[in-house]
């Protein structure tokens, strides 16, 4: 993959699967999604609730989308 300033539009398609902006692999601790939450003011279990979410949760643990 090639890195461009710009892309046109009409070129976008062609770059649909490419990997843009990938940086290195950071560890999500629970104090960090607590964080998040705060910020957000999204206190939904999936996200602040470990003990609920592994019992309860499709995944087993908490989960911090759109982060």
């Amino acid at each position: 993959m090639t890195v461009q300033s710009k892309i046109s539009l009409a070129d976008l398609h062609e770059r649909q699967g490419d990997e843009i902006a990938v940086s290195a692999w950071i560890a999500i601790e629970q104090s960090r999604i607590d964080a998040f939450a705060d910020c957000t003011n999204d206190y939904q279990w999936l996200h602040t609730d470990p003990t609920r979410a592994r019992d309860e949760g499709p995944v087993g643990t908490t989960i911090a989308h759109d982060f």
